[in-house]
């Protein structure tokens, strides 16, 4: 079985490599080197997890909004 490396692109044994926390395979060599994860897996890694919190958020904001709406238009800060 093989993998090609996040870093350098090369194809190498699965053996011959290494899974990193960012579900990249990093070789052995490149590891040698002192890289161990690429930006663009990083991104897509944070991306990944702060995906839902987010919505959560967003979701919990539209609520808040809905249910001050009607507060906010009787005592005259907002205007329909």
């Amino acid at each position: 079985m093989t993998r090609q490396c996040a870093a350098c692109s090369k194809i190498v044994a699965r053996r011959d490599c290494h899974k990193n926390r960012y579900a990249q395979y990093i070789c052995h060599a490149c590891q040698a080197t002192g890289i161990r994860f690429t930006p663009q897996g990083r991104r897509r890694y944070w991306m990944r997890r702060l995906r839902a919190p987010l919505l959560i958020g967003l979701t919990l904001l539209g609520l808040l909004a809905l249910l001050l709406w009607p507060y906010l238009v009787s005592s005259g800060i907002l205007r329909p």
